[in-house]
């Protein structure tokens, strides 16, 4: 679906900068953001689940985008964690 918005060009440069910083688009940035709003809004255990793995999975854009790393789409933290337990112990 496309949607058409009318945002200022001063803005709309800012946020561009911004997003590219994180390795991004504007409309990937956007649908997180509208999903998030879905999650919030519907409050079963299921949504506020995928709504806080959005959550992390902003921090850790964020977090690689300031140690200059390249920000990795597919970072699954859970099971990262689970591996690392993993090596830590064998």
């Amino acid at each position: 679906m496309t949607l058409t918005i009318n945002i200022d060009e001063k803005k709309l440069q800012k946020v561009r900068s911004i997003v590219e910083r994180r390795g991004e688009t504007i409309e990937k940035t956007l649908e997180d953001y509208l999903d998030n709003l879905l999650h919030e809004s519907r409050g079963s255990d299921e949504v506020k689940s995928e709504s806080s793995k959005i959550s992390r999975m902003q921090k850790i854009r964020e977090l690689q985008t300031k140690a200059g790393l390249k920000p990795v789409e597919d970072f699954d933290d859970k099971e990262d964690y689970r591996e690392h337990i993993i090596r830590k112990n064998a």
